[in-house]
């Protein structure tokens, strides 16, 4: 049964994640998680939820290897309003959409939480994406919750899902921009909960640009190829899972309940993505996409065509298969300089310093400050329709200063303008060991006592920051 205390709840929460990181690779998300975990804070003090809250984020840093996604909501989902709820008190038949005043406490209190932590070591994992959904811009209590996300926001932590639209209400997603909806099955609870992310394949665009001679009949075929030996490779690895289920393989993923797997992995998904649609375009017309019409259209293009063959493979085969962006950086500079090999520097585009090539990877374009906010996030929302396995738009801030004010004004552009599912706002950060403080900014000193081997910085290189050494 459920446990009896928010303390109780919150452990079993964290040993559930300890175990299941032996069988995982990469990503755990605990979706909608302010919500089913508020009818344990009824009748707690701030204080006492906030001492658990805390313990909670901190063990999971601590002992959690994998990244974890924790799924806040600034409101109820219509679809959760009048589903029983679960709790301590099992014999109150009570429905989550009476917890709606608990669910913004809880809310509000992990965003405290990771935003004291800034004050001294910030915690990257887990990592929070608070999702905004119509009501929560017509809620005074939505509307505080969201500013407190935007001063984290300053700071680059949370990630934001833009649920306003009517395609993504059932929208799931984990900070590497995986996605999940009622596209399956056409249950939101069965296309979304206790299911994952199979596996990923990445296609080299460039490549098959390489190969072409810039014919853009070989390049398709070349496509072709590359997306077939990709397609059959997840349904092999789709295949093999479902063989060896009853094998002993993952035993906490796939334990049973009433000859009912926990982990759905029927219902998995599986990603084709790719790197260097920036650069494959450039190469195949002579303009970059942000800035040539005829290579925007010839990108989208490509992607149609990948979308094409995908939704066909994965209706024929019965596979859960869709396109997806890419998050991979280590995968775009590995397939970089394998091409740097085999066709030298003077035929391969790359971005990055000549010592440090790498493709174009979980945007489409490469968002330098020197380009429009507004062009950027133009491209980005014609590619978050298609790419709807995964995706994430990444916003970079300048170096000096940007109030909570002027983001949450740019979080409203994006999600009345722009069909951005998910995104997060972006800055390099400097932490000193020796003072025990977060700086904004790639530091060459700690402004603070001075120090220079004591600094590790953070960069956001791909979906999650990374350290990048003293």
């Amino acid at each position: 049964g459920p446990p009896k205390s928010l303390r109780s709840a919150l452990s079993l929460l964290t040993d559930a994640l300890r175990l299941t990181a032996a069988e995982i690779s990469l990503e755990q998300g605990l979706d909608f998680f302010n919500i089913f975990l508020a009818p344990f804070i009824k009748g707690l003090s701030r204080k006492e939820i906030k001492e658990n809250i805390s313990l909670f984020l901190s063990s999971v840093n601590l002992t959690v290897p994998t990244g974890v996604s924790l799924g806040i909501e600034t409101s109820i989902p219509r679809f959760l309003m009048d589903s029983r709820a679960f709790g301590p008190r099992e014999r109150e038949k009570r429905v989550y959409g009476d917890f709606t005043d608990e669910s913004l406490i809880l809310a509000s209190i992990i965003l405290e939480c990771l935003k004291e932590s800034i004050k001294h070591q910030t915690i990257f994992n887990p990592s929070v994406i608070v999702k905004i959904r119509p009501k929560s811009l017509h809620d005074s209590d939505s509307e505080g919750l969201l500013y407190l996300a935007h001063e984290l926001a300053v700071h680059g932590l949370p990630y934001f899902a833009n649920l306003l639209q009517e395609s993504q209400e059932y929208a799931s997603y984990t900070v590497r921009g995986l996605r999940f909806t009622a596209d399956w099955k056409e249950d939101w609870e069965i296309d979304t909960i206790r299911t994952g992310c199979m596996d990923q394949v990445i296609v080299n665009l460039p490549r098959a640009a390489y190969e072409s001679d810039k014919e853009e009949e070989n390049f398709f075929e070349n496509l072709q190829d590359f997306v077939e030996k990709g397609l059959e490779t997840l349904r092999i690895k789709h295949q093999t899972m479902k063989d060896r289920m009853d094998e002993g393989l993952l035993p906490f993923l796939l334990q049973k309940e009433i000859g009912d797997h926990y982990f759905r992995i029927e219902n998995s998904s599986s990603i084709l993505s790719f790197v260097g649609l920036n650069e494959s375009v450039q190469f195949m017309t002579g303009g970059s996409i942000q800035e040539d019409p005829d290579s925007l259209s010839f990108a989208e293009k490509v992607v149609l065509h990948l979308t094409d063959r995908i939704d066909e493979y994965s209706k024929k085969r019965g596979i859960r298969i869709n396109l997806g962006l890419p998050h991979n950086f280590e995968a775009a500079k590995r397939l970089a300089q394998l091409d740097i090999e085999r066709y030298g520097l003077g035929t391969v585009l790359t971005q990055g310093e000549r010592e440090n090539p790498y493709y174009t990877n979980l945007n489409v374009v490469p968002h330098h400050r020197e380009m429009p906010l507004e062009d950027y996030l133009n491209i980005e929302s014609r590619f978050h329709r298609l790419a709807s396995g995964s995706h994430l738009a990444k916003v970079s801030l300048d170096e000096d200063e940007t109030s909570p004010e002027e983001i949450m004004s740019i979080t409203k552009r994006i999600i009345h303008e722009y069909t951005i599912g998910l995104y997060t706002y972006d800055r390099p950060l400097t932490y000193c060991n020796s003072c025990r403080k977060t700086w904004h900014g790639e530091k060459m000193k700690c402004p603070a006592c001075g120090s220079v081997n004591t600094l590790i910085r953070f960069k956001r290189e791909s979906a999650r920051y990374r350290a990048r050494g003293t």
